[in-house]
């Protein structure tokens, strides 16, 4: 899939990678489009099969990359406002670094 942004949220994506908030810059989509889908009134959201697939579907790929060892549990809550960010130490990686790695 191919997106195109504005300047000014291409400039956005790119810095909160920099800045360490995301390891890529497909992770700021991700979340910005799981966080819309979570606001939608129901109707206008896919049916549960729908959903299921699609997350199925985004966990095998995450396992593929190596981002993730094992699916998230489906009672998990993805919007805890307990939950915090991660502070991360030292300068954050390029996805070139990351699949060099590999």
């Amino acid at each position: 899939m191919t997106i195109h942004l504005s300047k000014d949220l291409a400039q956005f994506v790119h810095e909160v990678v920099r800045a360490g908030r995301y390891a890529t810059e497909a992770q700021v989509v991700e979340d910005a489009l799981e966080r819309l889908r979570v606001t939608m009134p129901p109707e206008e959201q896919a049916t549960s099969n729908e959903r299921n697939a699609a997350k199925a579907s985004l966990h095998r790929r995450l396992m593929e990359m190596g981002l993730m060892t094992q699916p998230a549990e489906a009672s998990s809550d993805l919007d805890d406002p307990e939950d915090r960010p991660i502070e991360i130490e030292g300068e954050p990686l390029s996805a070139d670094i990351i699949r060099e790695r590999r």
